[in-house]
């Protein structure tokens, strides 16, 4: 939770709110409390408690917030382990600790994987491309990585998937060949060709970038189709002209 959550909470809090939900654990399996009093307990007060130990806070919401993850992520390691437990080789060994240790290791693997995901969400942005007065809409990610420049002018230089603008492209009269390497192949060259202009939306505000430089890339970007475009890091990460 706490890396999910992005909490700078200690360890040690942490650690106390995992003992008093193990004691709790313990008071249940020895002690025979009435139903509904154990229901309270254990989803209400103690859970509370916990997150209220472990990520302090005075703000309802977050409290709340905190509360439900708790109870998801519970979710998710109790459903993995019950299913290593009954249905795989893991639970022929009928140690619990081993099935936890594995549910452990595959929820955080499925949160890191999805933390990874989100973030790469976050640096997709919708651009619209003009070429001779005519426009089209695509996605695009911002790639740290992209450091391609014009070789003559020095002029940045994002990645676009020819599909997208095929019959823009093919008027084009003038381009010029940047030389780029990439894994598996040392040289290679790319088409590119100057647009007319770029408008790049980000949050509430739309950049314009006037006669960006395009490097044409035949094959497909993304795989799940998530976005067309490779944006160069500077024309998000700098201060651009704003669009009125």
């Amino acid at each position: 939770m706490k890396r999910i959550l992005h909490d700078q909470s200690e360890y040690f809090r942490i650690a106390l709110a995992a003992l008093l939900g193990a004691v709790w654990l313990c008071a249940v399996v020895v002690f025979s409390f009435p139903r509904l009093l154990e229901w309270i307990c254990s989803y209400g007060l103690v859970s509370v408690a916990m997150v209220l130990i472990a990520f302090p806070s005075t703000k309802l919401m977050e409290i709340l917030y905190r509360v439900v993850c708790l109870y998801f992520f519970s979710f998710c390691v109790g459903g993995i382990s019950n299913f290593l437990f009954y249905h795989t080789t893991v639970g022929k060994l009928r140690q619990w600790f081993v099935v936890a240790l594995f549910s452990i290791g595959i929820s955080y693997c499925l949160f890191w994987l999805w933390e990874q995901r989100k973030k790469s969400q976050q640096n997709i942005y919708e651009v619209e491309l003009i070429y001779e007065g005519k426009s089209f809409m695509l996605k695009a990610l911002c790639d740290t990585g992209n450091a391609l420049r014009e070789p003559i002018s020095g002029q940045v230089v994002s990645i676009l998937e020819y599909g997208v603008c095929s019959e823009v492209i093919q008027k084009v009269t003038s381009f010029r060949y940047i030389p780029y390497r990439s894994v598996g192949k040392n040289n290679g060259f790319l088409v590119g060709i100057q647009m007319q202009e770029m408008i790049i939306w980000q949050k509430e505000k739309k950049t314009c970038i006037l006669k960006p430089m395009i490097g044409i890339y035949q094959g497909v970007l993304s795989r799940d189709g998530r976005y067309q475009m490779l944006l160069h890091p500077s024309l998000v990460e700098e201060e651009r002209g704003v669009c009125a």
